[in-house]
Order: structure tokens, then sequence, then C-alpha cells
């Protein structure tokens, strides 16, 4: 084996990159990268200080396939190091920021052996905290929810189960992966400022209120905190609905208050169908993440709830909790890993509705372990793989009707769209009277819920039409040619009325038929198989650098004003690497090897934080001199350098005085 030490010089450091190569030419592995101190003219640099305390308080909560591992805050620590593995292994290593953390993949019934150091701004270790735990799933998982009907624990062979699932839109792909993916669903995609979507296709059913002590159902999820931006919503429509309100989620961050003004109320969203209750988890206006109860216009409200709420708790990043919405008739609860977050005094005017999860964050990659429903008992209809439906918006009719092939062995089918004003401003009163022509046949859209209000574009209005079975003749590649019928408007110039955002539809089979493909000739086909929106190997985010950001000081150590010219003389700049915002991005951190400082492109500092071990991010300040700089702007950057030789930039400026 052959060893080559390159060297490289980043932020005025010195950069060893240490390589291997192999005898039989196999990649080499990605180089180590160790970072000199480094000090420019007139720089003062940070000086580590003593080691941090090791956490206490360590505690493990068994899980299927799981442990979450907590653990109270050390002092001096940036962050933590966790390693584990089976019976007195050590096998498995990750940086976190928060301290909490999951471990997921596991065997159950298999002791593991946990170690949590803190990890200082230096990369200095304290020394470890030891526990053992042992994946499970208890046996009294559910035993607290009353009227139980409907388990998912999405450990059949397809995940998710397509007889009970559909995910809506495109951007969307679910399924199980491997190591530690390999026990829940991950939910993938990139859907930009729209929710990832996954609907029940079973009927969220009350229970007989007659017999019910007062809990009319409940949904349960066990699924990852929304982090930052990241939203979760657990809808429930009374009606056929495949997405509801704001198309765009993050527009309900600025309009919302925070949540504690709106404590013990729900709050009502014109954007909503009447009915609908959801439960939305993620930040306000404020920044603060809190859990808002939206109510569609007009819900009636009851007397308050007076049963004591707890504030939501600072939830981990990357561990799954447990979200109960408890419909009962005196109103709705919310639960977190059983503690009561939320309330609100309305009850659903309804008998039963269509239970929606929504995931909104970007890069999306939710892990879902579990969803069960209480209630009336129900049962998913019979699944018949449907045709891609492909929307054309037309003001007439088709003069002729299409050729292809028949979906014999079904009584007809429920189209589902939705549908938006084509332009922003435009509203519709009363709403538009919508039609679709599906083969021969054209046919009037209702809205999936009576009474939904039209407003503007960013709201998608659910809409459905019942088609007959001759009307389901498909083209090429199993295709549904569906013509959305646009009245003109009454401006010319305004374009068209109204655009299509969605379609779906859910075939009804014959109760003895088999669902096949007739040929005008008569010859026959089998369908072809679901579409494939499991990804059976979601891939995995990568571990993110903290990730940098700078700030100036005065002598002093206070903060200058945004915008404000500088004095000459001593400064200080403020570096800050947060972990918290890498893990954000990744659900745990790529380790640091230190960071660089560059002023005007030129590198006036370099710290090393990798003393024990790759650094986790952390805070520092470093002091320089401003007296040789010229008057006017200057640009600041910080680097954060990952131990694999990666690195992330962050900038500040300043504008200096003569």
């Amino acid at each position: 084996m052959l060893v080559a030490v390159g060297l490289a010089v980043l932020g005025g450091g010195v950069v060893a990159l240490r390589t291997t190569q192999n005898d039989d030419d196999t990649p080499a592995p990605a180089p180590a990268v160790v970072l000199d101190r480094f000090a420019g003219d007139g720089v003062v640099l940070p000086e580590r200080g003593a080691r941090p305390n090791p956490p206490t308080g360590l505690a493990v909560t068994p899980a299927d396939h799981r442990l979450r591992v907590s653990w109270a805050a050390a002092d001096r620590a940036a962050g933590y190091q966790v390693r584990w593995g089976a019976a007195d292994a050590l096998d498995h290593t990750r940086l976190v920021a928060l301290p909490s953390v999951e471990l997921a993949g596991l065997d159950n019934g298999v002791a593991h052996r946990v170690e949590v150091r803190a990890v200082d701004a230096f990369g200095q270790r304290s020394e470890p905290a030891t526990t053992t735990g042992t994946p499970a799933t208890p046996p009294d998982d559910l035993a607290d929810v009353p009227n139980l009907v409907f388990v998912d624990r999405f450990d059949g062979p397809s995940a998710p189960d397509p007889t009970r699932w559909r995910l809506i839109d495109e951007c969307t792909k679910a399924g199980r992966g491997g190591g530690e993916d390999s026990h829940h669903l991950v939910v993938g995609g990139s859907c930009g400022n729209r929710p990832a979507i996954l609907r029940s296709r079973t009927p969220f059913r009350l229970a007989d209120p007659a017999t019910a002590d007062g809990e009319l159902g409940r949904l349960v999820v066990d699924t990852d905190a929304p982090g930052g931006t990241g939203v979760l919503l657990l809808d429930l429509v009374p009606g056929p609905a495949d997405a509801v309100g704001l198309e765009a989620v993050s527009a309900y961050t600025n309009a919302l208050p925070p949540a504690a003004e709106l404590a013990g109320r729900a709050q009502d969203d014109d954007s909503l169908p009447p009915g609908t209750i959801r439960i939305r988890v993620g930040p306000g206006k404020d920044g603060r993440q809190g859990v808002w109860t939206l109510v569609g216009a007009g819900m009636p409200q009851l007397a308050p709830i007076t049963e004591p709420v707890v504030p939501l708790p600072e939830l981990g990043l990357g561990v799954s909790h447990r979200w109960q919405v408890v419909l009962r008739r005196d109103g709705v609860r919310v639960l977190v890993d059983g503690e009561l977050v939320g309330t609100a005094p309305v009850a659903p005017q309804w008998t039963e509705a269509t239970a929606l999860l929504g995931f909104h964050g970007g890069q999306l990659r939710p892990a879902i372990d579990l969803v069960a429903v209480a209630g009336g008992a129900a049962q998913p209809p019979a699944q018949v793989t449907p045709p891609r439906v492909v929307v054309a918006v037309r003001e007439q009719p088709a003069s002729e009707a299409p050729s292809g092939q028949r979906i014999g062995g079904v009584l007809g089918a429920q189209l589902r769209l939705d549908v938006q004003p084509a332009d922003y401003d435009h509203q519709f009163a009363p709403p538009p009277a919508l039609s679709v022509q599906v083969g021969a046949v054209v046919l009037p859209l209702r809205p999936a819920v009576e009474g939904t209000a039209w407003t503007h574009t960013g709201i998608r209005h659910p809409m459905v039409a019942d088609l007959p079975a001759e009307a389901l003749v498909v083209g090429p590649d199993y295709t549904l040619a569906v013509t959305l019928l646009n009245p003109p408007p009454a401006d010319p110039a305004a374009g068209q009325a109204v655009r299509a955002v969605h379609a779906d539809l859910e075939l009804i089979a014959e109760p003895a038929g088999t669902p096949k493909l007739t040929s005008p000739d008569g010859g026959t086909a089998e369908l072809p198989a679901p579409p494939d929106t499991t990804a059976p190997s979601p891939t995995p985010v990568p571990a993110q650098l903290p990730k940098p950001s700078a700030r100036l000081l005065d002598a002093a150590g206070q903060p200058f004003q945004a915008g404000r010219t500088l004095p000459r003389g001593r400064l200080v700049l403020e570096v800050t690497l947060s972990g918290t915002a890498g893990q954000l991005a990744g659900t745990h951190l790529a380790g640091v090897a230190g960071f660089g400082v560059r002023l005007d492109d030129a590198p006036i500092a370099t710290v090393p934080t990798a003393v024990d071990g790759p650094g986790v991010g952390g805070q520092w300040r470093v002091a320089f001199t401003s007296q040789p700089l010229a008057a006017g702007p200057h640009t600041i950057e910080v680097r954060a350098i990952g131990v694999d030789g990666n690195y992330l930039p962050g900038f500040s400026g300043f504008l200096l005085a003569p």
C-alpha cells in the first residue's frame, strides 16, 4: 500500500490531505483534513479552555426497532458524540447538536450499548456517559386508545400499502430503505413550497355517539417533529379531497398569530373547506414552534376547555414523537408523547372524513413509524390500479371521442381534480359552473365538500366527478384523457378562468368482476402494475456541516448596528458554526476540522476545532485591527471546513470610515 501526503493552503493554515491508494486501484477513502493554527498580523485567536463536563441524566426509551436517547445539556458543550452498537460493541458513531437522538434500524430484543460524550467548540471530548437499551414494541403501545380500528406500522411487503394509501403529487416518493431506514416509512422528494401528502384510502369514521364515552375518534401518528421552517399537517376533511388549503404551506407562517395567543381556541381558516379540522405543527410569524387548530370558516365554537395544557416541549431533530388528535363531543385535544399541548372548543359536524398527512420542508425526508385510527369501523375500497390522468383545458368539448382500450370489470370511477383560479386576483362569486369531458361523456364537477367558497389562486379547490364505466377509455401508457371545460372569462384579457393543479382517479370495481383492458376488437389484457411511487432505498440525506455566520463587535464586545460605518481600530469578529442549523438540514452533523477567516479574500485566521476528534460547531471570537484597511466596503468570509475536505462558506460585510 502506498501513502501520499499533500499540502494545501486554506485560510492561511496548512491543510494536510492524507490519502491512501490500494495496490489493486480500488477507490481511496475521502481525505482526512488537519488544520494548523494561523493568525495574520494583528489577529488574536481564541484559546481553548477546560474539557466539558460529561452529560448527565442519560435515559433510553425503547420502541419498535429503535431507541430514543436523551440527556441533560452539558456545560461548555457545543454538541455531542454518540456511539452505539449491539452487545458491547460501539461500531456506530453520530455527531449531534441537541441533547437527544434516535437510533433506528435496530434488531428487536437485542441489547445495545450507548455512549454519549459532550464535545466543546474545539473538539475536546468529555468523559463518556453510558447506558444500555433493548428495542422492542411495548405490549401496551396503543392500550390507551379506545375504539382502535386501524393500525399500520408500515412493516408489510409493500410500504406504503397501495390498498391503504395514496401519495399525492408527482414530487413525492415513499418507501422503506436500508440500515436505519429499514423499519419505517420514509417520505422523500422535493415538493418546493407544497407539502408532500399521504392520503388514507380508509375513511375516518366517528364512533356512534350513543356508545362512545365522550370520545368520537382519534388519529395517532408516530413521526419526526418538523424542525426549522418545516411543517406537519394532520387534516380531517369531510369529503373526497386529496389536498386542501393554501398550496404554499409557508404562507401560514407569516399569517398565523403566535400559538400562545390562540391557546384554547380554534382559528378560522377560509382556505379550508367547511367542516375541515387541521392540526398544524410548525413555526408562527414569531418564529416559535407551536400547535394550531385550524377549522373551516363558520364552525361553531363550544364552551372553553378547562383542562391544563403544557407548552410544546423542545422536540429533538430526527426523533420520532407520537402525535394524537382526539375528537370529543366537547372539543379537540392534541397530545405529543402523551402530554396535552393544545385544545380547541370545536367538534366535528360530520360522521366521516378523509385523513391527510402533510409534510413540508423543502428536501423532504420525514420518517413515519405508525398511523392508527380509533372510532367507527371502516374499510378501504377495493384497490384497482388507476390510469394516469392527463388534463387539458379547453373552452368547448372535443367533437370526437378518443379511441383506445376500455377498462372493464368496473362500475365507474371517481375523478378527483384540484383546480385554482388562473389569475391570482381573480375571484368567483358565485363559484364557476365547471365540467369535464372524459371520452364522449360530459359531466359536471362538484366541490368535494359542499359549500366550499372560491378564493384566490393560492388555494387548492378539490372537485369531484362521478364517471360512468363507458367513459373509461384509456390511451397509450395507460393514460386517461380528461378535458376541463373552462368557462370563458368576462374579461377576455384575463385569460383562462381556472387551471388544474392535480388529478387522481379511484376506480370502483364490480363486486365479482375482474378488471381488465378490453380492445375494440374484443381482445383483453391485464391492467398494468401500480405506478412506482415507492422508493425501496430512499437516498440518505448526507451529514451536514454546521452553518457558518459572523458578526462584528466593538472592542468591548458590543455588536455594531447593521449598516453603520465602523471606526478604525480594534474589532472583534464573532464566528458561529451552528450545529443546530446543520442538523436541521441533515438530521446529523458532518465533523468539522476547524474554520478559516478571509478578509477581502486574504486569509487572516485559521482555528482548528478537532482536538480529540471532529468538531461539532460552536462560537468563537477573533480580534483584529482595521487600521491597515482602506476606507469603504469590506467583506469577511468564514468557512466551516469539514474533516472530509468539504467546506461551507458564510459572509459578512462592513463599511469602514475614512
